[in-house]
């Protein structure tokens, strides 16, 4: 049996900033029906994602503040804001699960909350200026970052160790991944990513390398790659060894940089891949 080892003290982890999911699990979420029409974001469970918030964030809306956030939850129907609607019923869904939101709190508060001050969200905003009544002595940790916040060089990796035999041999499989980025001034970046993958004495190696402009919006980190190439190589199949070009394309995830699990000195920047996981990077320069 295999043994994993992390080769850094940085893994990939499930971070997402405001959608909940991404964060402690995902959950089934519901809808009510009134018999003739289905309404998702109901007055129980705009009331259940309001809780939530406080409960994370540490607040608590007052009546004004309360009506307002219930008609901005329930108007993103109305409005056919279908993404902001899953997020509100997914998140609704940590509804009393006070010991996970405590721990969420203690753990990614302020990524949570700086994550808001780059959003235009209503909602967001009035649990926003909450927290900012409630915790005035945390704007400055939780102010907004920017691009210069992305600007150098990054690092993840990864792997998996194989077991030793009786006489000291490697048994079954391992592997390591290495994954550099750095992003220049200019808006400009390179990412050169390796993976290897051993088998007895048998090695594959896959090589990607991708270069272009990388911006951000809002929440959204945007890379537009302009060329890239991919190198598979293997010393037991030859024939699996090939060259490709990478097309180019358009990407974005949400981000966010926030201090490093193991090492709160050391920066990281992470974005989700999908709402249940995120690559995460650890800066090295």
């Amino acid at each position: 049996m295999c043994k994993m080892k992390n080769l850094s003290s940085l893994n990939s982890f499930p971070w997402f900033f405001l959608l909940l999911a991404g964060l402690l699990g995902a959950l089934p979420v519901y809808s009510q029906s009134n018999g003739t029409s289905t309404q998702q974001v109901t007055a129980v469970i705009a009331g259940r994602y309001i809780s939530v918030y406080e409960t994370i964030l540490n607040i608590k809306l007052d009546a004004a503040s309360r009506e307002r956030m219930m008609k901005a939850l329930q108007g993103y129907e109305a409005a056919g804001n279908n993404e902001a609607v899953q997020r509100v019923l997914t998140d609704a869904a940590y509804y009393g699960k006070d010991e996970e939101l405590g721990s969420l709190r203690v753990s990614s508060l302020v990524t949570i909350v700086e994550s808001m001050r780059r959003s235009t969200d209503p909602a967001l905003m009035i649990l926003l200026a909450a927290f900012d009544k409630a915790h005035p002595d945390m704007k400055t940790a939780t102010q907004a970052r920017g691009f210069a916040d992305i600007v150098g060089m990054w690092k993840r990796t990864d792997g998996l160790i194989a077991d030793k035999g009786p006489g000291g041999n490697a048994m079954g499989v391992s592997y390591t991944t290495s994954d550099m980025l750095e992003v220049k001034s200019d808006g400009s970046y390179r990412r050169v990513q390796i993976h290897d993958h051993y088998s007895g004495s048998c090695r594959n190696m896959e090589a990607v390398t991708e270069s272009g402009t990388l911006s951000i919006a809002g929440n959204m980190l945007q890379f537009n790659v302009r060329s890239g190439t991919k190198v598979i190589q293997d010393n037991c199949q030859p024939a699996l060894n090939r060259r490709d070009k990478i097309p180019s394309r358009k990407e974005q995830f949400p981000w966010s940089v926030r201090p490093g699990v193991n090492d709160p000195s050391v920066l990281m920047l992470c974005w989700n891949t999908d709402s249940t996981s995120a690559l995460c990077f650890e800066k090295i320069r």
